[in-house]
This record gives structure tokens, C-alpha cells and sequence, in this order.
């Protein structure tokens, strides 16, 4: 979050929320300190945040008490912008919204917890309040005692860290009584100041949910087999139908999982609407990202963008599932790296995995190799690069660089690579 703050800038900025007016009352610019601020200061410090009643608003700053792993879970040491609380979630005083305290530097796989108590069941429109001041869009999700209820929540790049807008998801159905609220980050970079439901109807139909599953990854020319097989009806009025716009201008798909070929290299938005019969679900959206046939030698080849054709024929992952979560739905395991500009990134390797990649060699001769690593810890590792099942490389050694999020670049020379088109694997 390209954010700088000061402390003092908010002298005289008080909420309507009296909990908060001590700590916003203490950060001064003068030498002058109220006594009864100290009190009050003393007594948040205190006392943990009570459920939130729904419908009505929730701040992103009110997560869960319990710290790490119960009211939040943060991947990086400590508060970054230094604002209203003292654990590890990064918050600042944000201008632009009243001095209101704001959740930034977000991270994927990151969340925050919030004891919620339902006041009425029935279906309730969404609104978040968010800014992203950086280019493409982000995601998150929210859910209920474990269960998505919102499916991908697209961010769109708003254009500056402090241009805020209001995103609207509608017809979310909710059971009365308490529950726990997560608010999940699926990417990095995405501010968030509050939550906030309303009782759109109560009784009647409830409207499907959508699950367009996701992110999905192909070379150009492979067709992609999307899965909506997670969309679901909570009242079970009648079967599901399904509308799929798969974002490049096409013919919309229908079913519960179309095939799809782009014609071009990109990333696409797909989103998906389904129908109960009775009423839509909301529109929920995931990512399409199309590679091209091959990748060029000389040039760089992303680690996440192995080949299609699954376990034995792209990859050979020796664990099920993609453990970080990231960029693709195979086995193979990844996360978005903040220390690599959120790049994804390929992680949780064993011994024996590999991956493969189709790659066009513009001209025969001598190349040399740079590969970007990191390992956290202790002695060295070991892989080795490929063509066409013939080893090019021998045995590179991978240093400990200190930490999983230390990376470095390691160089091998003078490789004789042929013309033409070659499969590159990385084992």
C-alpha cells in the first residue's frame, strides 16, 4: 500500500464511534495530552470487540480478538502503518475516509475474523468499501462459519490507494443467530475500511449461488474445461441452469462445466450467473489466463506457466491440491509473493516433481541460464533443467538465501540449445 502517514495528522479528527475517539484523540501534534483520552485509551485497550448485529456495518479494523490464527491471520511482523491496534494487521489512519482506520498492505491468503449475530434470516445486499491503487483487478471472498458465501469478489483498480469506492453484492441468503464472518484475501493489494449488510427481502425465494471455480490457465489453442460444479441453490427451488460469459465477446456457454477456446493471448473475465428457476444469483467472476503455444528462447519463462494436460503430462506433483491457493487449480503448489511484486510464484517443491514446458528456440546456439530461487532453510538444494528428456544443465545448487520470501538469481553458462520447437523441463 504506497501509503505514507504521519502520526499527528489527525488531531481534532473524532468518530461518532466512541470507542475509537481515544485513539485517534492520542495521536497529537501538540504537547498537550487529556486525561480523560488516557482513560478512555485504557479501557479499548481492554475490552474485546462484541458481535456485530446484521444487518448493519462492520469496520474492517473491528476484526475478532485472539490475535494470529483466531482473530486474523497475517503474513508479515508487525502493524505497517502503525494505527489503532498493535498486532500484526497493517492499518492506517486513511484521510480520504474521515480518518477512519483502514486495513491495507493486504496480502493473499491473509484473513480477518468478525462475530456476527444476525438479527433476521433472509437475503441481505452486500456493500464493501475498498480502494486498489494498482493495475489490474484484485479478489477477495467472505464467509459464513467456514462457507463462501459471496463467491470471487472482483476489485477493480481504483486508481489511487485513497480513491475508495462501494462494490455491491446482492441477494446473499443468511440464517439468524451467531455466526463468524471471514473476509478472505485472494490477492494482494486491496485497502478495505468496512462491511456492510442489508435486509434486501426476507421470506420468498432465495436466489442461487453461483461458483464459477478458478483461476484457470492454457496455452493458446487448448481449450479450458470450466467447473461451476461448487454453484449451489440454498432452498432448492428448482434446477440450476447456467450462463457463462467467458469475457473475450463469444457466445456465452451454458452447463455446469462448457469448454472454451480464446483465441488470443490475455487475461480474461469470466463470469458466471446462475438460475434457479426463479430468480439469478448474483454475477460472480473469476480469471481466464491464456499463455502462448510457446514460450521464446531468448526470453523468460514464468514458473507458474508449465504446460496444460494435468498430473504425468504438464507437471508430477506428489501431493493433491494447490497448497497455496494461487493462479491455478491443478496440484501443483503456489502462492502470490509480495516480495516478488505478487508474482506467482512455484513453492512446497519435493523431490522428483517436475515441470514441463513447451518452448521454440529462435536460434542454435550457446545460452546461458539465469534462474530466480529462494530457500529458507538450511543447506543446499538441488534441480536440473532438461530438453527433450536430456539433462542441459547437470546439477545446479540452490543456496539458503535466509528466508522463503529471499530471493536470488543464479546463472549457468555457455548451454547449446538447437533451433525448433523443444519441451524444457524443470525438475
Amino acid at each position: 500500500m504506497n501509503s505514507v502517514w504521519e502520526k499527528g495528522m489527525v488531531w481534532g479528527c473524532f468518530r461518532c464511534v466512541d470507542k475509537r475517539v481515544a485513539l485517534l484523540r492520542l495521536h497529537w501534534k501538540s504537547r498537550i495530552i487529556s486525561i480523560s483520552a488516557f482513560v478512555l485509551l485504557a479501557i479499548v485497550s481492554a475490552s474485546a470487540f462484541g458481535a456485530a448485529a446484521i444487518p448493519g456495518q462492520i469496520e474492517a479494523e473491528d476484526y475478532n480478538t485472539g490475535g494470529e490464527g483466531v482473530g486474523y491471520h497475517d503474513t508479515t511482523a508487525g502493524n505497517t502503518g502503525g494505527a489503532y491496534r498493535s498486532d500484526n494487521v497493517d492499518m492506517i489512519y486513511e484521510p480520504a475516509e474521515g480518518g477512519s482506520p483502514i486495513v491495507g498492505w493486504t496480502a493473499t491468503g491473509e484473513w480477518l475474523n468478525y462475530d456476527v449475530d444476525v438479527q433476521t434470516a433472509g437475503n441481505y445486499d452486500l456493500q464493501l468499501r475498498v480502494a486498489r491503487g494498482t493495475t489490474g483487478n484484485g479478489a477477495l471472498h467472505l464467509g459464513i462459519d467456514g462457507v463462501n458465501i459471496t463467491g470471487t469478489v472482483s476489485i477493480p483498480d481504483t486508481g489511487d490507494w485513497s480513491s475508495y469506492t462501494t462494490l455491491t453484492v446482492k441477494g446473499i441468503p443468511l440464517s439468524a443467530g451467531a455466526h463468524v464472518l471471514r473476509l478472505t484475501f485472494d490477492s494482494p493489494g486491496i485497502n478495505v475500511n468496512w462491511i456492510n449488510f442489508t435486509l434486501a427481502s426476507s421470506g420468498g425465494n432465495l436466489p442461487p449461488v453461483a461458483d464459477p471455480g478458478g483461476p484457470y490457465t492454457a496455452l493458446l489453442g487448448n481449450a479450458i474445461t470450466f467447473d461451476g460444479s461448487g454453484s449451489h441453490d440454498p432452498d432448492t427451488s428448482g434446477p440450476l441452469t447456467y450462463d457463462w460469459n467467458f469475457g473475450d465477446g463469444s457466445v456465452h456457454g451454458t452447463g455446469v462445466a462448457p469448454s472454451h477456446t480464446y483465441a488470443a493471448v490475455g487475461p480474461y473475465t469470466v463470469t458466471l450467473i446462475v438460475n434457479d428457476s426463479i430468480d439469478n444469483s448474483p454475477p460472480v467472476s473469476t480469471t481466464a489466463n491464456i499463455a502462448g503455444s510457446a514460450a521464446a528462447i531468448p526470453g523468460q519463462i514464468e514458473a507458474e506457466d508449465y504446460n496444460t494436460g494435468g498430473e504425468g503430462v504438464g507437471y508430477h506433483d506428489t501431493t493433491a491440491g494447490n497448497t497455496g491457493g494461487a493462479y491455478r487449480s491443478d496440484n501443483v503448489d503456489m502462492i502470490y509473493e509480495p516480495a516478488e511484486g505478487g508474482s506467482p510464484i512455484v513453492g512446497w517443491t519435493a523431490t522428483g516433481e517436475w515441470l514441463n514446458y513447451d518452448v521454440d528456440v529462435q536460434t542454435a546456439g550457446n545460452y546461458d541460464l539465469q534462474l530466480r530461487v529462494a530457500r529458507g532453510t538450511t543447506g543446499n538444494g538441488a534441480l536440473h533443467l532438461g530438453i527433450d528428456g536430456v539433462n542441459i544443465t547437470g546439477t545446479v545448487s540452490i543456496p539458503d538465501t535466509g528466508d522463503w520470501s529471499t530471493y536470488t538469481t543464479l546463472t549457468a553458462h555457455g548451454i547449446p540449445l538447437s533451433a525448433g520447437a523443444h519441451v524444457l523441463r524443470l525438475a
